[in-house]
């Protein structure tokens, strides 16, 4: 009885055994003095058969790819060192022809000359850790890449400080872009409406692809730093300038540019060269309007607003000097001289000396401040161009034998500081001329805006000239100052005038 039920557990294990090897989701093969004797339904999937014959008797070498003998070496010799085989990648071909990976487990009984196999297909797995090496020597490579085009870029636009000629750029311009994109048929075109096609440097023979393509095209239409591909080549527009298209030709076809990065590359060290070539024209054209002026001995607007800018700038300086260094030293010697006046001891005719000395210094300080004052207006952007100028209004009466009647209407909240400083200086100058040589008794100045202009009026009743003389606008009371200043605003000025009659003056300046 006991035997008996041993006998049947012992054959429920072995079905149980049976159905795990059939539903092993890994193939297993046993093969017997070497031909296989079975393939349970898993591995006769990998091996691409649903037929027992197809596999059956055959021997496991049968089914690798790479070297037999070399593999079988190995095999047997990890079984006789370690008794089985772990994780063996083998290279075999299905019954259907196809090539896959596989990672074996191996276990041999000598005693009874069976082979035992477990496999599994990691052809996929294979292909992902191929897939993962590619992408991270393409990473690796982009890096590399990204590396030598920034060190490009840099090594060029440095290259680039003080050159002066043209054609020294063209020729920087071309050897890099030879260097980065590996060819040599490199050249630089000039292209007009009426001049048609010149190279200007570089390779003098282009392609007829690239050629056809500018001419359908027209110069006009190139888009300015934008690399085109034609069948054989590529063009890229740099600049314009006088009605001439100045262009990059790569007359072949180059792979490097199917890297996006070396695109992005080319594109942005011609607009480097873009901008060079802007500042070369715009360099010519400050030569030719001053070669102009040295004929005219006349400065242009330009050059007027420079050096108008220019002294604003020093007075700035020179007002915050003034603040910082000569005032308050005088506060400083203002506070110890009150120290030992205030101490005891002193006579009255030292104590009466230091007190003129005291106020000495305090006009002193005061005439520093109002020479900071006139170099710089303060607070002219918080307070407005009106209040402002009451300010001076009232401080140059206290200075002055005339009276100030002043009127101002409709003006702009948003006028620049740059206008409103002008303004200032303008009203300034009118005040120091009237002061200086108008003998007037009554000075009236106006200011209103108007759409998108302004106007300020000056009127005095002091002794006039005769704007008939021919120096009067550089010489007398002034106002050839005046005259510059309305000129690099691009305004209007206008002056009445018969002597013993007073002055007026007529300014107009736009706001925009």
């Amino acid at each position: 009885m006991s035997q008996m039920m041993t006998e049947g557990t012992f054959k429920d294990s072995m079905e149980r055994y049976r159905q795990l090897v059939e539903l092993c989701p890994a193939g297993i093969a046993v093969f017997k003095r070497g031909s296989m004797i079975y393939l349970n339904p898993s591995g006769m999937n990998l091996l691409g058969t649903d037929q027992l014959v197809d596999v059956i008797g055959t021997r496991p070498w049968d089914w690798v790819v790479e070297n037999k003998r070399v593999m079988k070496r190995e095999v047997f010799g990890e079984i006789q060192k370690n008794g089985c085989v772990k994780g063996k990648e083998l290279i075999i071909r299905k019954v259907t022809g196809e090539i896959i990976d596989i990672a074996a487990g191996v276990i041999y009984d000598q005693s009874s000359g069976t082979l035992e196999i477990v496999f599994e297909d990691i052809t996929q797995r294979k292909r992902d850790e191929e897939a993962r090496r590619m992408a991270e020597d393409l990473i690796r490579e982009s890096e590399d890449r990204y590396f030598r085009l920034q060190m490009s870029l840099d090594q060029f636009s440095s290259g680039l400080f003080g050159t002066i000629e043209m054609e020294d750029v063209n020729q920087r311009f071309i050897k890099e872009v030879s260097h980065v994109v590996r060819s040599r048929s490199v050249s630089l075109v000039e292209m007009g409406d009426q001049t048609g096609l010149k190279v200007i440097s570089g390779d003098p023979v282009l392609q007829t692809s690239i050629v056809r393509m500018m001419q359908e095209m027209g110069p006009d239409a190139l888009p300015v730093c934008l690399l085109m591909d034609t069948l054989d080549g590529h063009f890229l527009k740099i600049a314009e300038i006088q009605g001439k298209s100045f262009i990059l030709c790569i007359n072949e076809n180059c792979s490097e540019l199917i890297v996006q990065a070396v695109r992005i590359w080319l594109e942005t060290v011609s607009r480097y060269v873009s901008v060079l070539y802007d500042n070369f024209r715009v360099i010519g054209d400050l030569q030719h309007e001053l070669n102009q002026l040295s004929e005219h001995q006349s400065s242009p607007v330009w050059v007027l607003r420079l050096m108008f800018q220019l002294s604003e700038k020093e007075r700035r300086n020179l007002a915050q000097d003034l603040h910082d260094a000569a005032l308050q030293e005088q506060i400083v010697w203002y506070r110890k001289l009150d120290e030992v006046i205030s101490s005891a001891g002193l006579s009255d005719s030292v104590e009466a000396e230091l007190e003129q000395i005291k106020q000495g210094l305090l006009d002193v300080m005061y005439q520093i401040r109002i020479t900071c004052n006139e170099l710089r207006p303060p607070l002219l952007k918080e307070l407005g161009i009106e209040k402002s100028l009451e300010e001076l209004f009232a401080f140059t009466q206290l200075r002055s034998d005339y009276t100030i009647t002043f009127h101002c209407t409709q003006l702009q909240r948003s006028l620049s500081i740059d206008l409103l400083l002008h303004l200032y200086r303008i009203v300034q100058e009118m005040l120091a001329n009237a002061s200086k040589h108008s003998n007037a008794s009554e000075v009236e100045i106006v200011l209103n805006g108007s759409g998108s202009r302004l106007f300020l009026s000056y009127k005095d009743n002091g002794v006039g000239m005769n704007l008939r003389g021919s120096d009067h606008l550089h010489t007398k009371m002034g106002v050839y100052g005046i005259k510059e200043r309305v000129r690099s605003l691009q305004g209007d000025i206008k002056f009445t005038s018969e002597l013993e009659q007073g002055l007026e003056i007529h300014i107009s300046i736009p706001t925009a």
